[in-house]
């Protein structure tokens, strides 16, 4: 894990463009970060009071909100640093609602011991063994040393723009010929559900590529173009504005509605990123107001349909991959392990950014090999 000290802070700072901060505290941190403007908290106050002292007390022209102390303060500060428009820091363990950046002091955990109870390894595709098509030079390595150590290793996918047999087909073109039962997609967890909860007479206005429809047809669920029962948004690789325009239209009017895969980009080569379904599903709020349930990660559907599949009891899997709201959250609140890389999406500020914290983040697979 990455350990952010308060050494550190002033290059963190630094990295947000923040040339300004205000800090707030109560007494007991009150020596902390000597280079920041400062209010420091010496007695209890009602929320209102506080509020009044702090809006008095910070200067707008501030960038950045630091505060550290118990939960009350933490909350009040958040509230000021959203009206203010300034990024909000916390300093320490404290867990709050803001959509800002929360600094913690994690601390770094033996890896080997992590991963001791582990016996599945569900690995995400893009960012994580490839990227855009081209494998990593240590995928195949870190493959064998999970062999070698008894362990056992799929691959899972929310990219909804490809079938199995297309990821079976990639695979095998990169030298890690796979089988079938090896390759789990979030197409298959929501198709289970739609079998589970539709009737065979259900009909589906899918919103997606054709391999996409082409899965729902082998399925046994009836794809229509007009008057469906059900729309389902997927990574759309092939989205024209009349689709996009019809499933409007049907969201609109009633129909029930579901996405397939909850993230936002899709990452490529040199750093450049392609709107997901995530993002779509975005588009579609907008005209309509109403955003989906998604059924790949994080969604507890895949964690159960992974179970149901493998056979391995929750504690026994560890999620690798390169997004924090989808490859780490799935875990979060449950007994699975998560691990970030950082050969994807995700960056090591994300670490601060998300109050979901992974169980463990390494630069690559390729570091986890010595601790297999």
């Amino acid at each position: 894990m990455f350990r952010l000290k308060k050494e550190n802070l002033n290059d963190f700072l630094a990295g947000l463009n923040a040339s300004r901060v205000f800090f707030v505290s109560d007494k007991e941190f009150s020596d902390d970060y000597p280079f920041a403007d400062r209010l420091i908290i010496d007695s209890p106050k009602e929320e209102k009071e506080l509020i009044y002292e702090l809006f008095e007390a910070i200067d707008p022209d501030c960038d950045v909100l630091l505060v550290k102390g118990d939960h009350k303060l933490v909350e009040t500060c958040e509230y000021i640093a959203r009206k203010l428009r300034m990024k909000f820091i916390v300093d320490g363990q404290t867990v709050c609602k803001a959509d800002g950046i929360i600094v913690k002091e994690i601390k770094e955990k033996d890896i080997s011991e992590v991963l001791k109870d582990i016996k599945l390894f569900v690995l995400d595709m893009d960012g994580t063994i490839y990227l855009d098509g081209e494998l990593f030079s240590f995928t195949k390595d870190f493959l064998q040393a999970v062999k070698q150590s008894g362990r056992d290793y799929c691959f899972y996918t929310n990219n909804s723009s490809k079938n199995k047999l297309d990821y079976l087909d990639r695979l095998n073109n990169l030298g890690i010929p796979t089988a079938d039962e090896r390759m789990l997609l979030s197409t298959e967890v929501i198709i289970e559900y739609l079998k589970s909860k539709y009737s065979k007479d259900t009909t589906y206005y899918v919103i997606g590529t054709p391999s996409l429809i082409n899965a729902f047809k082998e399925a046994g669920l009836k794809v229509v173009d007009d008057n469906p029962d059900v729309v389902i948004l997927g990574f759309d690789t092939t989205l024209t504005y009349e689709k996009l325009s019809k499933g409007c239209h049907y969201i609109r009017n009633g129909c029930d509605y579901y996405g397939v895969n909850a993230d936002y980009n899709c990452p490529m080569k040199d750093g450049a990123f392609i709107p997901d379904c995530g993002s779509m599903a975005k588009l579609i709020e907008r005209s309509t107001g109403r955003f989906p349930e998604f059924f790949g990660k994080p969604s507890r559907y895949t964690l159960e349909y992974i179970k149901k599949i493998t056979g391995y009891k929750e504690e026994e899997i560890a999620f690798v991959g390169d997004r924090i709201y989808t490859d780490i959250k799935v875990a979060e609140g449950t007994k699975a392990t998560s691990i970030m890389v950082l050969t994807g999406e995700s960056t090591k500020e994300d670490i601060y950014r998300f109050i979901i914290e992974p169980d463990v983040t390494v630069e690559s697979l390729e570091t986890l090999i010595k601790y297999l």
